[in-house]
C-alpha cells in the first residue's frame, strides 16, 4: 500500500501529504497529521516511487480525491500534476518545489545521480548532497534523511528521477486554473531557492507566499512548528 490514511466520520477535506526525493511519510512528523485530524479532516500519506512517470503519479493521486494536496519537492511536482488533472482539487501546497520543468542540464544530473546510486547506494546520493539538503544549522537531523532514503531504495530513486527528469513546465497551466496556492520555502534553500517561489507567486493567481528564514530544503523536518502553524493558518482560509 502506498496510502496511509487517517481520520475517521466525514471529513471536513480530505488532504494528501506528498514527500520529496528519497522521504517517506515521516518528513512531515506526527504533530501535523495529529493536529489535521483533530480539526477534522482526513489525511493520506501519499507514496508514489512506484511510478516512473508524473502523469501516472498525478493520476493515482487525484484519483483519491483530495481537496488539498501538499507536496515537498519532487512530491510538489505530483501534487501540481494532480491539480492540472483534477479541476476539484481547491488547494495546493508547494513546499520547496517549483512548476517549471528541468533543463536538459539538470536532467543530465539526474541521470548520474542514478547511477551513482545504482553502484552506490542511496547514502551515497545523500551524502554528495548534504551540504545543500539542509541548512548548515540543521545538519543533525540528517539521519532523518538517511533512514527514510533506506526505504525508498535505489529502484525507487531511479522511478522519481525518471518522474522528474520528464515532467513538462506547467506554469501557464496552473495560472489559468481556479484554486488556492501556497507557497513554502526556506530561506536558506539551497535546491529550490526562495526567489523561485517569489516568481511562481508574481504569475499564479490567489496566491501566497511565506519563507521560513532558518531553514533549507528540508522545510517540514528543519522548522516543523513553524511550517505546521503557518499550513494550519492557511488551510483555514479555504
Amino acid at each position: 500500500s502506498f496510502c496511509t490514511l487517517l481520520g475517521e466520520a466525514t471529513p471536513i477535506m480530505r488532504i494528501a501529504l506528498v514527500p520529496g526525493t528519497l522521504c517517506t511519510e515521516h518528513l512531515w512528523g506526527r504533530a501535523l497529521p495529529d493536529a489535521l485530524r483533530t480539526r477534522g479532516h482526513e489525511v493520506a500519506f501519499w507514496r508514489y516511487e512506484h511510478h516512473s512517470d508524473i502523469t501516472s503519479a498525478g493520476t493515482e493521486l487525484a484519483g483519491w480525491k483530495p481537496d488539498v494536496v501538499v507536496g515537498h519537492s519532487l512530491g510538489g511536482y505530483v501534487s501540481a500534476e494532480s491539480v492540472r488533472l483534477s479541476s476539484s482539487i481547491k488547494g495546493l501546497v508547494l513546499v520547496g518545489s517549483q512548476l517549471r520543468n528541468d533543463s536538459e542540464q539538470t536532467r543530465e544530473k539526474r541521470g548520474q545521480l542514478v547511477k551513482l546510486a545504482e553502484n552506490r547506494g542511496v547514502e551515497a546520493v545523500l551524502n554528495l548532497q548534504k551540504k545543500i539538503l539542509m541548512a548548515a544549522d540543521n545538519q543533525h537531523l540528517f539521519p532523518h534523511l538517511e533512514k527514510m532514503a533506506s526505504e525508498i531504495g535505489v529502484s525507487g530513486f531511479r522511478n522519481q528521477q525518471l518522474a522528474a527528469a520528464n515532467r513538462q513546465d506547467l506554469t501557464s497551466i496552473l495560472s489559468s486554473r481556479k484554486f488556492s496556492l501556497f507557497l513554502c520555502c526556506g530561506g536558506r534553500d539551497a535546491v529550490i531557492p526562495a526567489l523561485i517561489s517569489r516568481s511562481i507567486h508574481n504569475q499564479v493567481p490567489n496566491s501566497s507566499l511565506q519563507i521560513f528564514p532558518s531553514a533549507g530544503h528540508m522545510l517540514p523536518l528543519e522548522s516543523p512548528s513553524d511550517f505546521n502553524e503557518k499550513l494550519l493558518s492557511w488551510l483555514s482560509t479555504l
